[in-house]
């Protein structure tokens, strides 16, 4: 029964430990399309 547990916890933490990474990943790219629109923008000028 505890192992049962231990099995789902495991699983929980592990999902959730790869949903923070995608968002961060996701942040992160979307951050970089900024700035290298805004570089553009200004190369534009």
């Amino acid at each position: 029964y505890s192992l049962i547990i231990a099995i789902i916890s495991s699983i929980y933490s592990t999902l959730h430990l790869f949903k923070g990474i995608c968002d961060i990943a996701f942040r992160s790219l979307l951050v970089s399309e900024k700035i290298s629109d805004y570089i553009t923008f200004m190369l534009d000028q």
